[in-house]
C-alpha cells in the first residue's frame, strides 16, 4: 500500500489498478525472473505475501476485489512449476476454496479450474497433493458445470479439466466416480 501510494496512487481504483499490473508482469515475466531469483526469496514472497492474500481472498465474505482474486490465481499457474511440493499441496487446497459456488463470481471459479489445470501439469505434481482435496473439487467443478455454466465452449473446458484430473491420479479417482457421473451425465 506504501508503495502504491508513493508512485501516486491516491484512489482504491489506482492501487486496483497498480496491483492488477504488478502481478501481470510478475506472471508474464516468471520464467525470466525465476532464473534471478533465490528460491529462498521466491519461498518468502510467496508464504509471506501472496499466500497471505490469496488465503485471505479465499474466505467467504472476502473484500479482496475479484479482479486481483482472479490475477492472484492467475499468477499462481504461472509460478507453479518453481513451487516445492509441499507449497504445492497447499496451493492446491487453497484453489479448491475458490470454487465454492456461493462465495466467488463465476469467473474467479473459473480462474481456479484453469490454474488447477495448469499445476497438475507440473514436473512437481504428484497425484497424492490432490487426494486430500478431490472430493470438494470435483463436487464444487461438477456444479459449476451443471448449473452455472452455459456456454458449450466453457463446459468442454471444464470436462476436459475432468479428464486431466482422472488422469493424474489414476485409480485413486475411482471413490469419486460416481459424483463425476451423475453431474456430467446430463449433459449430454
Amino acid at each position: 500500500l506504501a508503495c502504491a501510494q508513493h508512485l501516486g496512487c491516491d484512489t482504491v481504483s489506482d492501487e486496483l489498478l497498480f496491483w492488477e499490473a504488478v502481478y501481470v508482469c510478475c506472471g508474464l515475466g516468471s520464467y525470466h525472473l525465476s532464473e534471478s531469483v533465490h528460491s529462498s526469496h521466491f519461498s518468502f514472497w510467496l508464504t509471506n505475501v501472496v499466500g497471505k492474500l490469496l488465503t485471505t481472498a479465499s474466505r467467504p465474505g472476502s473484500d479482496t476485489p475479484q479482479v486481483l482474486q482472479h490475477r492472484l490465481l492467475w499468477l499462481m499457474s504461472c509460478w507453479g512449476y518453481v513451487l516445492d511440493p509441499d507449497m504445492l499441496r497447499q496451493l492446491f487446497g487453497i484453489l479448491v476454496a475458490y470454487l465454492q459456488p456461493e462465495s466467488y463470481d463465476l469467473m474467479v471459479r473459473l480462474q481456479a479450474v484453469r490454474s488447477l489445470g495448469v499445476l497438475i501439469q507440473c514436473d512437481n505434481f504428484y497425484p497424492d497433493m490432490i487426494l486430500d482435496v478431490l472430493d470438494p473439487l470435483l463436487t464444487h467443478t461438477c456444479q459449476l458445470v451443471t448449473s452455472e455454466v452455459t456456454d458449450a465452449t466453457v463446459q468442454v473446458f471444464i470436462i476436459s479439466f475432468f479428464q486431466e484430473i482422472i488422469d493424474a491420479v489414476g485409480a485413486s479417482c475411482r471413490p469419486h466416480l460416481g459424483t463425476l457421473l451423475q453431474h456430467v451425465m446430463p449433459l449430454w
